[in-house]
């Protein structure tokens, strides 16, 4: 079979029906089994959709988010490098997909100038984030791939499940999969999804953390074991400029000279005239601000 990255503009255009069958074609088995380009949510929705006249037994293999996106990015420079279909494919993607342009808004508040072509490929990678989201939503198994690669009697019985029981395996197997090396191993990628974070640049890791606070995924993620300390806990250097709150006004598109009760804002009380304060954070896309009385201030 190619791979997927190779084929992922047909492939996504092909019904379901159409790749089992390419795979029966190739052997007689009792099983069949591919890696695609669909994610759960999707595959769930085709499959009701065009109802196959096959039974499709599907668990969801999850994967560190952090390390699934450097991953997703390394593919996609990559074979976008090698194969002009898929950089066709995704500059086509970049111009018609709402949520890629949502998150390149979000990046270039970050990075605080254009993105450059590998850039969006970053962010694209990022957009898994929106599917995870949705597989979650779904009644589905959902697995931590890093399980099946450190537990056999993990593995065995997700191979089980999937065949509903209905497989033996033996020991040559079990010995098969114990002797085979590792694959798609680089030399240049830090083995844990901690130290891939602490490598990318401030504005891929506060895109990242952005997605991870709308979306409040963090507990979804969480549940199934995989440690986002690391994220939550990023914050970006901001400076703290003496200055007082209406000077940041213009900065969310209200005129400095603006009345506050013309602004629209939701504020609980406010005295103009108690509004100085000496150290105001901010944060890109926050479009907000604590106001605290403190030593007769507000």
């Amino acid at each position: 079979m190619r791979k997927a990255w190779e084929n992922h503009p047909i492939f996504c255009e092909t019904p379901v029906q159409n790749w089992i069958e390419s795979h029966s074609s190739l052997k007689n088995a009792r099983f069949y089994g591919n890696i695609h380009s669909y994610n759960a949510f999707e595959l769930t929705q085709k499959i009701k959709e065009q109802a196959p006249p096959y039974e499709i037994k599907m668990i969801n293999l999850l994967r560190h988010p952090i390390a699934r996106i450097q991953s997703l990015a390394q593919h996609w420079i990559s074979n976008c490098k090698e194969n002009e279909v898929m950089k066709n494919f995704a500059e086509k993607k970049f111009e018609s997909l709402d949520q890629f342009h949502e998150l390149e808004a979000s990046a270039v508040s970050h990075k605080k100038s254009p993105l450059t072509f590998e850039d969006k490929l970053f962010v694209d990678a990022v957009l898994v984030l929106y599917a995870d989201y949705n597989d979650f939503s779904i009644p589905i198994t959902h697995i931590p791939c890093e399980r099946l690669f450190s537990d056999i009697d993990f593995l065995i019985f997700t191979i089980k499940q999937l065949t509903s029981f209905d497989i033996n395996i033996d020991d040559n197997y079990i010995d098969h999969i114990r002797r085979t090396e590792a694959k798609n191993v680089s030399n240049n990628t830090p083995r844990t999804a901690n130290a891939v974070f602490q490598q990318w640049p401030d504005w891929k890791k506060a895109l990242v953390r952005d997605v991870f606070l709308t979306r409040n995924m963090f507990n979804l993620y969480a549940f199934f074991g995989y440690d986002l300390s690391f994220i939550s806990n990023f914050a970006p250097k901001i400076n703290f400029p003496k200055t007082v709150l209406s000077d940041y006004i213009p900065r969310i598109g209200v005129s400095p000279d603006t009345p506050f009760e013309q602004t629209g804002f939701k504020l609980d009380a406010l005295d103009e005239k108690a509004t100085a304060v000496n150290h105001v954070a901010v944060e890109d896309n926050y479009n907000g601000f604590n106001i605290l009385f403190y030593k007769d201030k507000y």
